[in-house]
C-alpha cells in the first residue's frame, strides 16, 4: 500500500476530482473557473506528491516541474502531507519544518495555509499537540495564524451550504493564546472560499457578504482582495465597484491584496494580476507594497491583539489613501472588535 493509500485511511483527504466546481456545484461560466478549478487541483496534487515522495529535496524537484502560477499551492499541499506524516511518524522527524526552511522557503507565506487544511480532519485536542513549528523566522511565526483562515477556506469550500448558505461558525479556540481572534482569522479564509464559491463574480460575492453579520465582513472582505491579487480574473472595473461595496472594509481588501503579493513576490513570481492589484487595490506597484509589508513587519509590536492583526492594521493605514472613495476609515492605531 503506498504512503498515499495510507494517508488517505487515516485522514478523509479530497481527491483532485473533489476540487472540480462541477463537483462542488459551484457556477462554472465565467473565463476564470478552469483557473480556478486548478487552484485546489494542484493544492490536492501537492498533497499526493507531498504523501508519496520521501526525500524532501526530490519533493521539491518534483514540485518545482508544476506552472509557476499555481507552484506555491502544490507546496502548500505538499506542507499538509507533510505535517501529517510528522504526526503518524513515531521518531518525529520535524519533516514539514525542514522542508519550509530547506528547499520550501521560496513558499514559506504558504506554508501555513496548508497546516490550516488538515485542522478540519483531525480532532480539536490534536491541534495544539501537532501544531507544527515552521521555522525560527520572526517574521513567519506570526503568519501561523494563517492555519485558521486555511481552516475557515477549507470549511467554507468543501461544506458550502453549512459555512456560508446557514452562515455557521466554529467554536473559538485559542491559538497563539489567543481565543478571541481565532474566528477573526477564520473569516479571512472563509472570505477566499467565497471567491471560488461564486466563481469571481464581485457582485455575487458582495451580495453574499452583506448577508453576513456586520462584525465579520471586513475580514471576508480582506480575503476577496487576497484572492483578486493572488488569481486575478476580474476586470478593474468590477473591482472598483467592489471596493464602493465594502465601504469601510475597502481598506481590507487593500491589506489582504498586500499580503498575496508579497507572498507571490517571496516565491519569485509575479503575474499580471499581482502586478494590477497592487495599483488598484494597493494604490501603489509591487516594489512599493512588498517594501510596506515588509516595514510593517519588522517595527515592535504591542501587546493585547497578536502580532498578526498589528502588522495588518498597520497594511490598511498605509497602503490606502486616507479616504479612498470618499469612506473615513479608522486610524492606525485604533483596533477593531472582534
Amino acid at each position: 500500500m503506498t504512503a498515499l493509500r495510507v494517508l488517505r485511511r487515516i485522514l478523509p483527504v479530497p481527491t483532485q476530482a473533489d476540487a472540480l466546481f462541477a463537483r462542488r456545484g459551484f457556477p462554472t461560466s465565467a473565463p476564470i473557473t478552469s483557473t480556478l478549478e486548478q487552484v485546489g487541483v494542484q493544492v490536492i496534487r501537492g498533497f499526493e506528491m507531498g504523501a508519496d515522495i520521501a526525500d524532501i529535496d526530490d519533493l521539491a524537484a518534483a514540485l518545482d516541474h508544476i506552472d509557476p502560477f499555481y507552484r506555491s499551492l502544490a507546496y502548500e499541499g505538499a506542507v499538509t502531507a507533510l505535517v501529517t506524516r510528522d504526526l503518524i511518524d513515531l521518531r518525529r522527524r520535524h519533516l514539514a519544518r525542514q522542508f519550509v526552511e530547506g528547499p520550501g522557503a521560496p513558499h514559506a507565506y504558504m506554508a501555513y495555509v496548508g497546516y490550516g487544511l488538515l485542522m478540519p480532519r483531525l480532532p480539536r485536542f490534536l491541534w495544539r499537540r501537532c501544531t507544527p513549528n515552521l521555522g525560527d523566522d520572526a517574521v513567519l511565526s506570526h503568519l501561523t495564524w494563517l492555519a485558521a483562515d486555511g481552516y475557515g477556506f477549507d470549511g467554507a469550500f468543501f461544506q458550502t451550504q453549512r459555512w456560508i448558505d446557514r452562515q455557521w461558525r466554529p467554536k473559538p479556540y485559542s491559538w497563539e493564546g489567543d481565543s478571541s481572534y481565532f474566528l477573526r482569522a477564520v473569516d479571512q479564509g472563509v472570505g477566499r472560499a467565497l471567491y471560488f464559491v461564486n466563481d469571481a463574480d464581485l457582485e455575487a460575492i458582495a451580495h453574499r457578504i452583506e448577508r453576513m453579520d456586520k462584525a465579520r465582513r471586513a475580514d471576508m472582505w480582506s480575503g476577496i482582495g487576497a484572492a483578486i491579487a493572488y488569481l486575478g480574473g476580474v476586470a478593474e472595473s468590477d473591482i472598483r465597484t467592489a471596493q464602493r461595496r465594502a465601504g469601510p472594509a475597502v481598506a481590507d481588501m487593500a491589506q489582504g491584496a498586500a499580503f498575496a503579493i508579497k507572498a507571490r513576490a517571496h516565491a519569485g513570481y509575479l503575474p499580471d494580476c499581482s502586478v494590477s492589484a497592487a495599483r488598484v487595490l494597493c494604490n501603489s506597484d509591487v516594489d512599493a507594497v512588498v517594501a510596506v509589508v515588509d516595514e510593517a513587519s519588522t517595527q515592535p509590536f504591542g501587546t493585547g491583539e497578536p502580532g498578526y492583526e498589528q502588522w495588518r492594521r498597520r497594511l490598511r493605514e498605509r497602503l490606502t489613501p486616507p479616504t479612498l472613495l470618499g469612506v473615513d476609515r479608522q486610524p492606525a492605531d485604533q483596533p477593531r472588535g472582534a
